[in-house]
């Protein structure tokens, strides 16, 4: 039998050291950013994407209206972007008064094909947009925040780059290293997160912190957003445990079947609104028209 928590530990360790490390770049830690950084980050986007409005580049507004001229894109699709998120947003909402498993797997179904529809309008729209303003200074930024980001010390003390080296690197060092960073922000997804917040071998040491920075001994401006994070979702579970002591040891594991076995618990003995979901998805269902 696989091991549910697999993985978490090691996770843990790294938002409470507040830095990462990968096997095949021994002596680099990428450091997880905190507010500060993602101010210095956030003021260097803004001064490139004025530089390459300065130098002529689209914005994306720019370029959305020019493709609504040319029929590229259209005002209805703009419309069937807002009626689905709005859709999504009256589903979910829908999902919370479930009181039967059953309903709940429908609804999710129903929430699964709104996205993927939604998603596929995103991806054209954003598509547009590789030659934009936008688009140019998040990738500059891109050598700014490994800068920021990758180090030769434990202590964060040491930059591995100057930003005038990684400007320099070649493509193939680029790639490399932008990987290195992406496959770190991927291993602490929100998903991977909310999972290490119910892992019992932590989860009864963040009941009684009073807030995130007596529990990590920080300051709020040195908080790393991953630390941030993990302790708003170990507190936000705390109490969702609790209400169902019942809990299975295979609903124990799970975010979401946590989340689920509460919602049926809370409405299991009021009747439903409405028996047919799909009904509900299908008065909801304006898209399209």
């Amino acid at each position: 039998m696989s091991d549910p928590w697999a993985g978490t530990s090691a996770a843990y360790k790294s938002i409470c050291k507040g830095f990462s490390e990968h096997k095949d770049f021994p002596g680099i830690y990428i450091k997880h950013f905190n507010s500060i950084d993602l101010a210095y980050s956030g003021e260097h986007y803004e001064q490139m994407l004025d530089h390459y409005i300065k130098l002529g580049a689209k914005t994306q507004e720019d370029i959305i209206g020019e493709k609504r001229k040319n029929e590229s894109w259209t005002v209805d699709e703009d419309n069937q972007i807002k009626s689905l998120e709005n859709n999504i947003f009256l589903m979910r909402e829908k999902r919370c008064k479930a009181s039967i498993e059953s309903q709940l797997e429908e609804i999710d179904l129903i929430i699964n094909e709104y996205l993927d529809k939604l998603n596929v309008l995103l991806n054209k729209k954003h598509a547009f947009f590789l030659t934009s303003a936008e688009y140019l200074a998040d990738m500059a930024s891109t050598d700014f925040v490994l800068s920021m980001s990758l180090f030769r010390d434990k202590e964060l003390s040491q930059p591995a780059f100057s930003l005038e080296e990684v400007e320099h690197f070649t493509d193939k060092d680029t790639q490399k290293y932008v990987k290195l960073y992406h496959d770190t922000i991927s291993c602490l997804d929100f998903k991977t997160i909310r999972k290490v917040s119910i892992n019992p071998r932590f989860f009864d040491f963040f009941k009684n912190a009073v807030s995130a920075e007596t529990f990590f001994g920080k300051n709020g401006k040195d908080l790393t957003r991953n630390q941030i994070l993990l302790f708003d979702c170990a507190k936000y579970f705390h109490p969702l445990v609790a209400e169902v002591p019942d809990l299975t040891e295979e609903e124990r594991c799970d975010p979401e079947k946590i989340e689920k076995a509460v919602i049926l618990s809370r409405n299991q003995a009021s009747e439903p609104e409405d028996n047919s979901v799909r009904n509900a998805y299908n008065k909801a269902k304006t898209f399209g028209r």
